[in-house]
This record gives C-alpha cells, sequence and structure tokens, in this order.
C-alpha cells in the first residue's frame, strides 16, 4: 500500500512538472518578439477565408491588403527617419519606381514578376545609394527639400514618358497578364494577398533584427550625434548608405507588390501627400518598434476604408487628414515617442496600481509587514497570527 502511495505522488509529481515545463514553454513562446508575427498571419488569413464565405467584403480585404503594401515602405521609413534621423520626403517617388518597373515588366512585357522583384531591388539600391552620397553634404530640411524634388522629378517622368509609362492614362493590366507562379500556381487575389503577407512578414523578420543588431545601435548614435557616433568609430558614408539604401529598396518592393495586387499604376498616385503620409505614420505610431508603426500605418491609411465608409462618411470631408493633424500635434508637444510611448506609459500605471493594490490585500490579510519583504518564516508567523 505504501508502494502505491508512493509510485502515485511520483506519477503525480512528474505530471505537475511536465505540466509545469508546458506551461513555461508556452509562455516562452507567447512573449517571443516573433509572436505577434504568428498572430498577424493567422487574423490575414482569417480575413481571407471569411472573405471567400461573403461575410466579408472584398474592398475590406483590398484596404487590409492596402496598408499591408504601405507597411512596407514605413517600416523602411522607419529604419531611416526614426532610428537614422535623416530626414526624406522622397518616399512616394521611390514607391513610383517599383510600382512602374513592375507595370512595364510584369503588366506589359508578361516577364515573372520575380524578375521584377530583382530589378527594382537593384535599381534602388542604385537609388538610394545616390541619395545616400547626397545626404553627406546636406542635412535636415534641406535634405527634406532635395529627396522632395528628387520626387517630384520622378512624378514628371512617370508623366512625359508616355511611351513607356503611357502618361496620364497609366499602366493597367488583367490578372491573366500575370504569369503562374513556378509555372504552376496561377496568380490570383488570394495568391497575392499571401505574398504580400509572406513579404511583410519577412521584411518584419529583417527590421527588427536590424533594430536589435550592431547596426540598429550605430544608426541611433547617428542620428543622437553624428560627431559622438564619429568619435565612437561610426563611419557616417556607410551607414547613411545603408539607411537610404534600405529605405528606398522596401519602398520600391512595396511599389511593387501594389501594382502585382492592384494591377494598376498611375502617375497622380505618387505626390507629396503619399510621402507625408507615410511620414505620419512613423510620427504618431512611434519608432522604437516595429508594432507601432503597423498602429500608425493602420491609422493613416486604413481609417476612412475600414471605419468612415462603413458609418457612411464622405471621403471628401477629409476627416482621416484632420484626425491626423490633430493627432501629430498632440504627439509632438506631449508624447515625442509617438502612441506606443502613450500606450507604455498608460500600461505602467496601471502596473504600479495593481501592485498596490496586492499589496494592500497582502497588509489586510496578513498585517503590516510588506509582501516585498516577506520572508518564509514571517509568512507563516502571520498566517498563525491572522488564524488566532
Amino acid at each position: 500500500m505504501k508502494v502505491k502511495d508512493i509510485n502515485s505522488k511520483l506519477n503525480l509529481k512528474n505530471h505537475n512538472d511536465t505540466k509545469s515545463k508546458f506551461s513555461m514553454t508556452a509562455t516562452k513562446i507567447l512573449k517571443s518578439r516573433y509572436a505577434g508575427y504568428a498572430v498577424l498571419a493567422i487574423a490575414i488569413i482569417l480575413f481571407i477565408l471569411l472573405n471567400q464565405a461573403g461575410i466579408v467584403k472584398r474592398s475590406t480585404l483590398s484596404a487590409i491588403t492596402k496598408i499591408l503594401v504601405y507597411f512596407i515602405a514605413v517600416l523602411g521609413f522607419n529604419l531611416l527617419m526614426g532610428y537614422s534621423g535623416l530626414s526624406s520626403l522622397g518616399t512616394a517617388g521611390f514607391i513610383g519606381i517599383g510600382a512602374y518597373i513592375t507595370g512595364i515588366l510584369v503588366g506589359q512585357h508578361k516577364l515573372p514578376l520575380i524578375l521584377a522583384l530583382a530589378l527594382v531591388i537593384v535599381a534602388s539600391i542604385l537609388l538610394g545609394t545616390i541619395v545616400g552620397f547626397v545626404s553627406l553634404r546636406i542635412e535636415g530640411i534641406y535634405l527634406a527639400i532635395v529627396t522632395l524634388g528628387l520626387s517630384e522629378i520622378l512624378a514628371r517622368l512617370f508623366t512625359e514618358l508616355a511611351e513607356i509609362t503611357k502618361g496620364d492614362e497609366g499602366i493597367n493590366f488583367l490578372a491573366e497578364t500575370l504569369r503562374p507562379i513556378a509555372g504552376v500556381i496561377p496568380h490570383t487575389t488570394t495568391i497575392s494577398i499571401v505574398l504580400v503577407l509572406i513579404m511583410v512578414i519577412f521584411l518584419m523578420f529583417i527590421t527588427t533584427n536590424i533594430m536589435t543588431s550592431p547596426l540598429g545601435r550605430a544608426f541611433l548614435s547617428m542620428k543622437n550625434s553624428t560627431s559622438a557616433a564619429q568619435a565612437m568609430g561610426i563611419g557616417l558614408l556607410k551607414h547613411r548608405l545603408l539607411a537610404f539604401v534600405i529605405s528606398t529598396v522596401f519602398a520600391g518592393i512595396s511599389g511593387l507588390f501594389y501594382a502585382a495586387y492592384f494591377r494598376s499604376v498611375q502617375p497622380q498616385l505618387w505626390d507629396i501627400m503619399l510621402s507625408l503620409n507615410i511620414l505620419a505614420a512613423v510620427v504618431i505610431g512611434g519608432s522604437k518598434s516595429v508594432w507601432a508603426s503597423f498602429g500608425g500605418t493602420v491609422l493613416i491609411f486604413g481609417l476612412q476604408p475600414l471605419l468612415l465608409d462603413n458609418l457612411g462618411i464622405d471621403e471628401k470631408l477629409n476627416i482621416p487628414n484632420i484626425i491626423n493633424g490633430v493627432l501629430i500635434v498632440l504627439i509632438v508637444m506631449f508624447f515625442n515617442g509617438g502612441l506606443i510611448q502613450m500606450f507604455n506609459i498608460a500600461k505602467k500605471r496601471i502596473n504600479v496600481k495593481l501592485e498596490k493594490r496586492k499589496e494592500e490585500k497582502w497588509r489586510n490579510r496578513y498585517g503590516s509587514q510588506s509582501y516585498y519583504n516577506q520572508t518564509p518564516e514571517d509568512f507563516i508567523i502571520a498566517q498563525h497570527q491572522r488564524v488566532k
């Protein structure tokens, strides 16, 4: 009988240990920085399934895809301005380069999308290198003006080179124009969304690792003080070139997927308003995390199609621009870190209140001794006193 009791206790202990290890592993996975990527992927796939079931509208799914596409450009701009401290208003032109290369190669000449991706990356690297060299001689608002001028030049070229870009009419093509992926998988709208999602997850992974790497710390040092960065051995030429190259590559990829999903490239899309919206997404969301940028992107590019359109509010009222303008003013005045800073402050205050309430309950139950300094002996004594 005693042997059975011992065995049962041992089995119970092993079961509890296994359960404890499983819960610890699950907690570790949920707290991982990459757990959010899986949540995002599952949420988008769920929206796709609900759309196919007729529950979610096609317009809603298109708005979500548009948010993901512009989020790619916001990620690159976050590294450029948020981490490196380099001003730019030419992001719209860089996105347009990727969109037009895709429209010409894939839409007009029916070449594979992977070939367009390779050419977009090469063109973006060259463009980013040129702008990076310019940034060595010009800083601040003057650099923003130069990049704005470059973007306007590109916008004019999109219109004037009518033989290649179709001028004001733009490039429009059908889904049948896109070649099947790997020669087998048809390039449907659903497949396009999945490709955008895969690229977003991949670039989020890249961005997160850059932020936590020595390169990200070098970017921050360069942003805080160029003199101090140089004193620590950080080369301005190398890191400014890298910042602009990464930003332009992300913007070019964003344009590629815009053209691949919407199958339309119009010159009026790539104007200064798009550059300002991408800037606003970083300012409002915050530059310290990938998810802050995602929140800012959703607010800037998703407020009208996901919320206001469903409420019947006309787009001509420019309600999103008014809201975004007010948010930018409030954030610049009170929360320089963006909405993520406001969220962290609120979270910290809530945790402090919960800790105080927890300590009050402890004191009411076990005496005046603070539970922070409570030893096992004090705990036993307090329980005995409570029983008496």
